[in-house]
């Protein structure tokens, strides 16, 4: 928010200026580290637009997996694809100056690094949804995961099996207990993925030439 340094005293916090406040608890002088986010909609929004509700992008249907309000006070709603699939993320190794917190922007740098966009066969595939789609970031992915399972980050949460029929009632695939891509590189050879099976967000060393599943994301500025 705007309001750096600004103590709030007690332990309810509400506000009427949308936007998203991040909070640092202070106990006997220490202040945690860790920063909670709390995120300030416009109501009339919040009751326009739905997580977990099937949403048609440009003739293709996904679910709305978040609606975030960035820095600058703009909020976005977005959207997950019905589908997946299994592809390399790219067919050599080279860096590609993935490293941003946003699907479209790592993304474009990705199919536009010089190379031919077919040696970038998952970040092809959500591309091929329409314009606006994505491989999602990181940061995208834990929002993803975080719907999914109802933020206990655990494949065997009950809301998992509930979005993963209300998925297939709508023609998709379910979420697989298993590794998937961000578009988030880390070096030359290796890409974040997100675990979709525990609390671990960059595991393993996945190098770029192997086969791992990909949901293609979009979002929309909401005026």
């Amino acid at each position: 928010s705007n309001h750096e340094g600004v103590t709030v005293e007690g332990n309810t916090f509400s506000s009427t200026t949308v936007g998203s406040y991040s909070f640092r608890a202070r106990y006997d002088g220490q202040t945690t580290g860790t920063a909670v986010s709390i995120d300030v909609y416009d109501p009339e929004l919040v009751g326009k637009y739905e997580i977990g509700a099937i949403h048609e992008v440009n003739g293709v249907k996904g679910v709305i997996y978040a609606i975030k309000t960035d820095r600058h006070g703009d909020t976005y709603v977005y959207v997950m694809s019905l589908d997946e699939e299994d592809l390399q993320w790219s067919t050599e190794k080279v860096w590609c100056n993935c490293c941003s917190e946003y699907g479209h922007w790592n993304t474009e740098d990705m199919l536009r690094n010089g190379t031919s966009p077919e040696k970038y066969p998952a970040a092809q595939w959500c591309v091929s949804h329409g314009e606006g789609w994505c491989m999602p970031s990181s940061k995208e992915l834990q929002w993803m995961w975080d719907m999914l399972t109802d933020g206990a980050r655990d494949f065997n949460a009950p809301s998992v099996a509930k979005y993963n029929a209300f998925i297939e009632e709508n023609g998709g695939e379910p979420f697989c207990q298993t590794y998937y891509w961000s578009s988030n590189e880390t070096n030359e050879d290796l890409v974040e993925v997100i675990a979709f099976m525990d609390d671990s967000v960059v595991c393993l060393d996945p190098q770029k030439d192997e086969c791992y599943t990909v949901r293609a994301s979009y979002r929309f500025k909401v005026e």
